[in-house]
C-alpha cells in the first residue's frame, strides 16, 4: 500500500531483510515498498558497490487492488 504514495521517477533504496535472504526497497520516508525478485538480488550482490541510483517505475495497480512497480538500477 506505500508505493501508491510513491510517483514515477522517485528516488528509493533498499535494505536487507531480516527475516529472509533478500532485500526491502525503501522509500525516501522509510516505508517499506516490497521485496526485490531473487535476480535483482543476485545483480545487487555482485554489482553493490558501483550503483549509483535507483528508482521506482510503471507503478499500476493489479486486477486485486494490490500495486506493483519497477525498479530501474543506474550504476557506473
Amino acid at each position: 500500500e506505500n508505493i501508491e504514495s510513491c510517483s514515477d521517477g522517485d528516488v528509493v533504496t533498499y535494505e536487507s531483510s531480516y527475516d529472509t535472504d533478500n532485500y526491502i526497497v525503501i522509500d525516501e520516508c522509510g516505508n517499506e515498498l516490497g521485496e526485490l525478485g531473487a535476480k535483482a538480488v543476485e545483480w545487487i550482490n555482485k554489482n553493490e558497490d558501483n550503483i549509483k541510483l535507483i528508482r521506482i517505475n510503471n507503478i499500476e495497480e493489479t486486477d486485486s487492488g494490490n500495486y506493483k512497480a519497477d525498479i530501474e538500477i543506474f550504476y557506473r
